[in-house]
């Protein structure tokens, strides 16, 4: 009665899951925008490369790397890059205000913040790095992930919007997000299934959006704002990319289903 026990892997972390789909469908899209797509191959030699150039500024393991979340692929590889050079990824929406992006980077102790607008956080305190500069390096890099990670480490830092006063953190774990992910309860993607993430990459619903594709080898559509309230261009985006279910609902569909 009641067994509600599901067997997950709870001793990797959440990038070696991804590059092992690399292996195993490496020009499969992994992820798209409105601009770009990314192979799970290019996106494994991005991030390696990416995580190589993060180690020689400096970053360490468990050291947080400000990420700015614009909605973009771009976005993404750049989590995926921060994990594998072992740190702990903080996502920053742009538009909030100054002195909460501050706070936020103050209180994660963030190493660096990648991001587009040097001026928007010319008075971080934090060591800027351009997003289109690291992405697009061209160094042929081999890439050892550093030693020492495990499933407990942290992955994230997930922050309030702080509306009622300072922004506050959740700290999940790679291991939180194997949990999630491998849910096969509650109902999880697989290869052949594409999403929409339609929420901001600083909430927390799009970290099942995120991860319960790219870790069990789906494809992950990211569409901008303008789109997502526009209901007729909506249902354009859904019918081009071949969507099966918006990542939100994934998890419902599967319940009303069975």
């Amino acid at each position: 009665f009641n067994d509600t026990f599901v067997p997950y892997e709870n001793n990797v972390c959440v990038d070696e899951v991804f590059d092992r789909y690399a292996r195993k469908n490496p020009d499969k899209i992994a992820i798209g925008d409105e601009t770009k797509e990314v192979t799970y191959k290019e996106a494994s030699e991005i991030t390696d490369r990416v995580a190589a150039e993060l180690r020689k500024l400096g970053v360490r393991h468990n050291d947080a790397v400000a990420i700015e979340a614009e909605r973009s692929a771009d976005t993404i590889l750049l989590f995926i890059a921060a994990l594998k050079a072992g740190a702990v990824y903080v996502p920053i929406e742009s538009d909030m205000p100054a002195e909460k992006i501050k706070y936020m980077l103050d209180n994660c102790n963030a190493k660096v913040i990648i991001a587009v607008n040097k001026e928007k956080f010319k008075n971080a305190g934090v060591r800027f790095i351009d997003r289109e500069s690291i992405l697009n390096g061209t160094e042929d890099i081999r890439f050892v992930t550093p030693a020492g990670r495990t499933s407990v480490d942290c992955m994230y830092y997930l922050y309030t919007s702080g509306t009622t006063g300072n922004p506050k953190a959740t700290m999940i774990t790679h291991r939180n997000i194997m949990r999630t992910v491998q849910d096969r309860v509650g109902g999880i993607y697989d290869e052949n299934d594409v999403a929409l993430l339609s929420c901001s990459l600083a909430f927390d619903g799009s970290a099942h959006s995120i991860w319960g594709t790219l870790l069990n080898g789906a494809t992950l559509r990211i569409i901008p704002v303008d789109i997502i309230v526009d209901h007729k261009k909506f249902r354009e985006r859904i019918v081009k990319y071949g969507v099966i279910a918006r990542s939100e609902e994934r998890r419902v569909g599967k319940e009303c289903r069975s």
